[in-house]
């Protein structure tokens, strides 16, 4: 995994910055840059006047009198995960992707209905033919890891998840913190708001294809015990 410290991010977004904006030492202060000064005094033993962008490059990226700084220091080698190998656009799951998306957007401009649906039908059975197929999601096969473990749990269709971890156990400590209850009123807003929205477009829709569905203001039948039920269930 390629990772990057705290400490890179901040060298490499000060030692930019720098560079870009032609920062001179006079602009460094312990209340602006208070870590670039402290190095640059007490560790590199600079006085002023100096080029940060330059002391970047020389000192903490190490690319000679080039001012541009480079992503190098402290980061661990890049992994071969992300690296490419000289076979671009050689992936069967980047293609099978591309011809699902291509499916989805031709049965659109042809108006039929169910489109995305159609496309993503097609991914997902193209990807569960197990052997001879560069593109599958299971077997040995599949260039995803643990292709095999997945085939099997498959192969067992449905099955009931093992919950005793997690049936009955009720802890309520939790409401004695004022963040539970900021976290609470604010899922039953939006699911107040959300629910609201689609009652009333769905009347909306119902009034324009029934006349007198909807009164002069709006409403519906029994419009407020509508938005109760849907906001308690």
């Amino acid at each position: 995994m390629y990772t990057m410290r705290d400490v890179d991010a901040y060298w490499i977004n000060f030692c930019f910055n720098s560079w870009r904006t032609n920062t001179t030492s006079s602009n460094l202060t312990a209340f602006t840059e208070q870590q670039a000064l402290q190095y640059f005094t007490q560790v590199l033993n600079q006085t002023a006047p100096f080029n940060p962008a330059a002391t970047c490059s020389q000192s903490i990226f190490g690319y000679g009198t080039c001012p541009v700084p480079m992503v190098n220091y402290g980061l661990p080698p890049a992994s071969s995960n992300y690296a490419c190998l000289g076979q671009q656009l050689r992936s069967a799951t980047m293609w099978l992707g591309i011809a699902g998306g291509i499916i989805m957007v031709l049965l659109m401009i042809r108006g039929i209905p169910a489109a995305i649906l159609f496309g993503i039908l097609f991914v997902t059975f193209i990807s569960w033919i197990p052997n001879n197929n560069a593109a599958t999601y299971f077997t040995s096969a599949s260039p995803i890891a643990g292709g095999e473990a997945r085939y099997q749990y498959f192969l067992k269709g449905a099955t009931v998840p093992n919950v005793s971890q997690s049936a009955g156990m009720f802890d309520f400590a939790a409401l004695a913190n004022g963040e539970t209850w900021i976290a609470l009123i604010t899922f039953l807003y939006l699911d107040f708001m959300d629910a609201t929205s689609v009652m009333f477009t769905l009347a909306g829709m119902v009034g324009d294809k029934v006349p007198g569905f909807r009164d002069e203001k709006g409403a519906w039948p029994r419009q407020a015990s509508d938005v109760v039920l849907q906001d308690i269930s």
